[in-house]
This record gives structure tokens, C-alpha cells and sequence, in this order.
């Protein structure tokens, strides 16, 4: 198993391959979304933290753009639409939606490292500090998605000690290094798709 050093040089490595480009919207990608759930809050009179905390718990295995309509589906729907995620997790944003007061009792709701780590740094996005550890930080550090959960810790203190020697919050490192590697696993998709019908 790798250590905690191994993980930081693939963080390092998959740094210095992102773009100019990938790094600002990384550095801003949390602030981002933020806005996007103030507009959801303002035009659907719901409370912010309800509406992030819903949106945290549609993101697993939701594509971004797919997650933030089905946040805004689910709360003018009253949760009566379908979603692009699993039962389990339509019924947390249930829950959310109808039955919580406050931050504490969203993060006892959502209840994973995943999508509790999505929840602050979207909430909170210039302190929130958490490390989401999707498919896509898996990846980056050459893991699967049943990678035990030792090492996922050891995946987020990578981070956090890469992102403290660049000098920038370790939800920033982790969203550029997310932009980076979902490019490279698309241009490489687009790539062999193009060469398979080039050559049929």
C-alpha cells in the first residue's frame, strides 16, 4: 500500500500537469458553487445549507451540471422527480429537505467523508478546508473506488500537506487536480473513439 509521501508526489505530479487555466477555476471552483447554490436558495426561499446539503447528497455518481439541476428539480418538486443517483441518497436529501435545522444535523444526515467534505467546502468555500475524496481524487493517485478507507485517509492528508507546501487550501488543490485528470480522462475517451472509427 502506498504511504502518505507516494500519494503527495502524484498530487505534485498531477499539479504541475493541470493548466494556467485549470488552476484558477480550481482555486475558485468552491466559490463557484456557492453562488450557484445562493441562486438556487434565493429563487427557490430555501435556506442555503439545506440546499447545499441536498446538492451533496445528489452528487454521488452525478455528473456537476446534471447534480445542480437535480437539486433545484428536487426542492421545487418537493422531492417528487427523478435524480441521477442512488435511492439511498435521494432519500438523505429527503430528509435534508424536510427535516433539518441547521449544518450539524445535515452532516449527521449525509453521514460519509465524501459527501460530508463536499458539503463544507461548498458551504463554506473560502475556510472550508475538507478534501472530497471522489472517483476522480481516486484516480489521481492511481486508486480504485474500493480503495479501504486507510489509505483514503492517508489520500486526504496527502492534500492537505501538498496543498500547505504550494501555499493554497487543500479543497483548491483537490479541485484543480479533479479538473485536470476529468480532462485528461476525456480527451483520452474522445481519442480512442475517434481511432476506433478511423480504423473500422
Amino acid at each position: 500500500m502506498k504511504t502518505v509521501n507516494e500519494y503527495k508526489v502524484d498530487l505534485f505530479e498531477q499539479w504541475m500537469k493541470s493548466t494556467p487555466k485549470q488552476k484558477k477555476e480550481g482555486r475558485s471552483w468552491y466559490g463557484r458553487a456557492n453562488r450557484i447554490c445562493n441562486r438556487i436558495s434565493k429563487e427557490t426561499d430555501t435556506p442555503l445549507y439545506k440546499v447545499v446539503g441536498i446538492l451533496a447528497a445528489l452528487s454521488p455518481s452525478n455528473k456537476w451540471d446534471r447534480n445542480v439541476l437535480d437539486t433545484k428539480n428536487f426542492i421545487e418538486t418537493g422531492g417528487d422527480c427523478k435524480v441521477c443517483t442512488y435511492t439511498t441518497n435521494k432519500d438523505k436529501a429527503y430528509e435534508i429537505l424536510t427535516n433539518t435545522t441547521g449544518k450539524q444535523s445535515v452532516l449527521k444526515i449525509l453521514n460519509g467523508p465524501k459527501t460530508t467534505a463536499f458539503f463544507t467546502n461548498i458551504l463554506h468555500p473560502r475556510t472550508g478546508g475538507a478534501v472530497t475524496v471522489d472517483r476522480w481524487a481516486l484516480r489521481s493517485v492511481q486508486e480504485g473506488e474500493r480503495t479501504p478507507i486507510v489509505q483514503k485517509r492517508k489520500i486526504i492528508e496527502a492534500h492537505q500537506l501538498a496543498a500547505s507546501e504550494l501555499g493554497i487550501k487543500p479543497h483548491e488543490l483537490q479541485a484543480t487536480v479533479w479538473l485536470q485528470v476529468k480532462a485528461k480522462a476525456e480527451a483520452d475517451a474522445k481519442a480512442k473513439y475517434t481511432y476506433k472509427h478511423l480504423t473500422a
